[in-house]
């Protein structure tokens, strides 16, 4: 065991000098006629502000990591590199600031405020989860903020004007430059939030709306940048491929893409990005204006930086330098990065308070409890027996998206569940007729890309990608009996799926009547199972099965309408 454990120490060292090898930004004394913007960016830190490991690199012995206040040292350290150099230095948020861990979430995102407020921010952008708390709450973070709080596109529907507390875009004055920042929400976040949660709140096409800033903000400003949670795609071939198809097309929506956005818009010089929690270590930059996106992982795990090389003269950008060896992106090792005293006394203090009891282990699993498809993902099957177990309903279903982490095999503690259901979501009682479950188990195989699916509980299905749409099922077995079109079962369901969210707008259609809001949360509810159910001997069972060979069973017949 010990030489296991000294192997992974030496293995981990390695990748951790590889990683943390930093470049300088140094600026040559031969750069005389070029001005300096030191950028830096966080996205998706989803309330990873705490100190924790860096389990991406090594599961078993992760390299500590030093959460908010590392960041905060690493942002000193990059600031006063800036003013010796006689260089602008600019630090902002993309969004989705607190929802997912404890901290965040208790707090109502205030803790993950104060934190911006201590580290300087200089703007932040508003993502979806902001509205998981309510829009109240929301708004409170908004007059807590020191900095401005930025949305040209989100809206007060009783106004049609700019929400109040929201800038839609600001001008850095530093006196050799000007730099215009424009701030934009995701188009889609109403549909990625309960409706009660949103309020008066709207969201306006990103596209049009940026459009019509830049034509405000450009002759104000030197560089002009946009802060975003918009984002860049997992794999940024397949993405460029999906903007010439909508060129194509002559599509100009931007769906909250944000290489689309920069190939339709000129006049922008760099944009920040997130939502998808994808890193990139080199950034993207549109081959036609020559937009530069930039785009961080995610949890407070690191940062972005990019440094650039702005000529005196005609203030734009001739080049740009990268950080590190490995590029953008820089991971916070804590003993690379110290931590701020003063910001990790705050962080320890509120996390003491969010935490309490949160190590305490309630059950037991003798498997991984993975993630995965739906015929794979033992994590979400669990949920959703849960559901339906606790109800004694006939069917229960969720989405697959909303499974957010796993859970080894083990002891199971309110910390690793919480991590896995971070949102806090209601569970919703529906009687529904078995024609409308199908179309609804139907709309989560209408992808030809994509088959992930849908995590169901109480039935045996089985569908066909080869059949036409809204008929794909071909076996629907239900409480051992054949789904009867006519018949009404009883439903569980999560209140954000219950409210359209997730492509789910089938079930808005069901009379209010046929609808029960429970008070049980999610969580709680999965928590009684286990702690009932233990040791949780989850395993595939093949109740969500693709088979392009099968026949559709009579009694599914002429059942698309």
């Amino acid at each position: 065991m010990k030489d296991i454990r000294l192997k992974y120490s030496i293995i981990g060292l390695i990748v951790l000098l590889i990683v943390v090898f930093q470049v300088s930004l140094a600026i040559a004394a031969e750069d005389d006629g070029y001005y300096y913007l030191d950028i830096i960016q966080t996205n998706d830190i989803h309330g990873g502000i705490t100190k924790t490991g860096a389990t991406f690199m090594n599961p078993e012995f992760p390299p500590p990591l030093g959460g908010g206040g590392s960041l905060v040292t690493y942002f000193n350290e990059r600031r006063e590199f800036a003013k010796k150099n006689g260089a602008a230095f600019l630090l902002v948020d993309d969004g989705d600031w607190f929802s997912g861990t404890p901290i965040g979430t208790k707090t109502e995102g205030m803790a993950v405020m104060n934190f911006f407020n201590m580290a300087g921010y200089d703007a932040i952008v508003i993502g979806n989860h902001e509205f998981d708390k309510g829009y109240q709450a929301l708004e409170k973070l908004i007059r807590t903020s020191k900095c401005p709080v930025l949305g040209a596109n989100i809206i007060d529907k009783r106004t049609g004007k700019i929400a109040s507390g929201l800038k839609p875009y600001i001008i850095k004055d530093y006196g050799f430059l000007k730099v215009g920042i424009i701030g934009i929400g995701l188009t889609a976040t109403p549909t990625m939030a309960l409706p009660e949660h949103m309020g008066y709140y709207d969201f306006l096409p990103e596209g049009e709306v940026l459009k019509k800033y830049v034509r405000i903000v450009r002759p104000q400003c030197d560089i002009l940048m946009v802060i975003t949670h918009m984002f860049l795609p997992y794999d940024p071939m397949k993405g460029w491929d999906e903007v010439l198809e909508r060129k194509a097309k002559g599509d100009s929506m931007v769906n909250g893409l944000a290489m689309y956005a920069a190939d339709e818009i000129k006049g922008i010089d760099l944009m920040c990005t997130g939502h998808v929690h994808k890193g990139y270590y080199h950034p993207w930059e549109d081959p036609i204006n020559h937009t530069i996106i930039c785009q961080s992982y995610a949890n407070g795990t690191g940062a972005g930086e990019i440094l650039l090389k702005i000529d005196k003269k005609t203030k734009t950008i001739v080049d740009y330098k990268l950080p590190a060896e490995s590029g953008t992106q820089i991971t916070m090792f804590e003993d690379e990065f110290p931590p701020d005293s003063a910001v990790a006394d705050y962080i320890a203090k509120e996390q003491a308070i969010a935490e309490k009891g949160m190590d305490e282990p309630f059950g037991y699993t003798e498997v991984n409890l993975t993630r995965g498809s739906a015929a794979e993902n033992t994590m979400g099957l669990l949920i959703v027996d849960a559901f339906r177990k606790y109800y004694n309903a006939d069917f229960s279903f969720s989405n697959i998206g909303g499974i957010r982490a796993e859970i080894p095999a083990g002891e199971i503690t309110p910390r690793q569940l919480f991590k896995v259901m971070p949102f806090g979501n209601h569970l919703v009682k529906f009687k529904i007729k078995g024609s409308t479950l199908k179309k609804i188990v139907e709309t989560k195989l209408l992808s030809d890309r994509s088959d992930r699916g849908l995590l169901t509980s109480g039935a045996k299905i089985v569908y066909n990608k080869t059949r036409p749409k809204w008929d794909r099922i071909t076996e629907f077995v239900i409480g051992g009996k054949p789904l009867n079109l006519n018949q009404y079962y009883n439903v569980i369901t999560t209140d954000y799926l219950a409210e359209g969210n997730s492509g789910m707008d089938l079930l808005l259609t069901i009379p209010q009547k046929n609808k029960t809001y429970t008070y049980d949360l999610d969580i709680d509810v999965v928590e009684d199972y286990i702690r009932n159910n233990s040791p949780i001997r989850m395993k595939p069972d093949n109740r969500f099965k693709r088979d392009d060979s099968s026949q559709q069973a009579n009694y599914l017949k002429n059942s698309i309408n």
